[in-house]
Parts: structure tokens; sequence; C-alpha cells
């Protein structure tokens, strides 16, 4: 259904209740007060969902991107405080038979050798907290750059609810929330879109900041072979290559 059509039937449908969408709304806002942070992680987590839910359900875009940014915030912290207690746990064990690497010298001979390996790093989780980050920056009007032939990525039919100042702090939190994971192709996406389309908003020194980023993540990509299709340079034909400066 046209969420243009969905929110007239609501409207219809709040009139002939006598019953407004903030008003229904309001009790979930009531359920996110200060007092559930007495609740577990997981108790939380399940709030914050249902919340968004139900603000998407009702209509009401910045309610749920306003729920969603405390969502992916806590996912976020949850992955992550998980994952390092992995590697913990993981470092914990003394290393098997196989760590220990034989080099033969060819004499009926070896020499135990520790190898430290990178341990892979896990993307389990990732691509569900890269929709909800996409979902928010669509919704408050951040245009995102495509790896593809695409054209950038808009808010439903080009509306959106958000202003310059809260794009930027929005954008800050997500790039945070993607390198905590860490998801190397969404940094660079996140970093050069936030370079296009928001640097009239962007302090020097954030912008300073994203182009010492974004070539980081351009790195790790290309030597660990992850395909993200074509660079989204958004200045076709006029990619500056190399500086050189004459005297």
């Amino acid at each position: 259904m046209d969420q243009r059509q969905r929110n007239k039937e609501l409207a219809v449908l709040s009139q002939r209740s006598q019953i407004q969408r903030h008003e229904v709304y309001s009790h979930v806002e009531s359920a996110l007060a200060p007092h559930h942070h007495a609740l577990t992680k997981a108790e939380r987590i399940a709030l914050l969902v249902e919340a968004v839910w139900m603000a998407r359900w009702l209509g009401l875009p910045r309610k749920e991107a306003s729920v969603t940014r405390l969502l992916v915030k806590r996912l976020g912290m949850v992955i992550v405080e998980a994952r390092e207690e992995s590697r913990k746990a993981a470092k914990g064990h003394p290393p098997t038979r196989e760590a220990e690497l034989a080099v033969g010298l060819g004499l009926g001979m070896s020499v135990p050798t520790r190898v430290a390996a990178r341990r892979k790093e896990s993307t389990e989780g990732n691509a569900s907290i890269i929709d909800l980050l996409e979902r928010l920056l669509s919704t408050v009007g951040v245009d995102l750059l495509s790896f593809n032939s695409d054209p950038p990525s808009r808010g439903a039919q080009g509306r959106h609810y958000g202003w310059p100042e809260l794009q930027v702090e929005i954008m800050k939190e997500v790039i945070t929330i993607s390198e905590s994971l860490p998801d190397h192709p969404t940094i660079l996406r996140f970093c050069l879109s936030a370079l296009n389309g928001l640097y009239p908003y962007l302090s020097p020194s954030s912008q300073s900041s994203l182009a010492k980023m974004f070539p980081v993540s351009l790195g790790v990509i290309r030597r660990r072979g992850i395909e993200i299709g074509q660079i989204p340079w958004w200045v076709p034909g006029k990619l500056l290559l190399s500086l050189e400066v004459a005297s």
C-alpha cells in the first residue's frame, strides 16, 4: 500500500474513533521512560523494537527515527560486547597442536613455532543493523551514494523529516556504529555520502576525519578482496589522480 494512501486511511480512522495517532503513541513513549533502564538488555531491545514497529504502523516517521537511533545504539553495544567476550574466551584456551607448526629442516627435526593469526571478524548481525541505519538516514533525508549505477537513495518520494544539523549528528552516530561493528563497505559508503551531501554543514575537522577514514576502509576492502562494485565518485570523469607542485 502506498504510504500516502495509508496516511489517508489512518486519518479517517482517527476521525471516526476520535483518537489521534500521537495519543496512541504517547503510551509507547511512557514505556520508554527512564525506569525502563531497570530491564535487562534483551528486554530493552525487545521494547525498542516494538516501539519502532508501532511508530511505523501509525505512520509517524519522526517518532520512528527517534526510537531507531536508540535501538541501533543498543544493538551495536550488545553485539560489540558479545564479540569481545568471545575473543576473551578464545584467548583463554591454550594453543592447539595444530598451532605449533613444525618447520622441517630435512633432517628429521622440527622447530616448534608459534604463529599469530588474525582472527576473522564476525559479521553476524551486521546486515540487519545496516538496514536500520539506512532507513534512519533515509527518513531524515540523507542521500546515500550507491556502489552500483543506481542513483543515490532518497527518502520515500523525496520526503524527509530532518534538517542539516540533525543529519550531521545522525551521520556521525551511524559512522561510529559502523566502525564498532566493523563493516568497512558501509563505513566507506557513509563517509563518502557525508562528504558528498553534507560538506557545507561539516566542520573542517569533521571533513578531515572523514577524508582520512574512508581511505583506510577502502584499503581494508581491497586487501581482503571484498567486492563492492564501482566506487561512487560524484564527479564523473574528473577524478583527481595525483597532485604535483611545480616551483
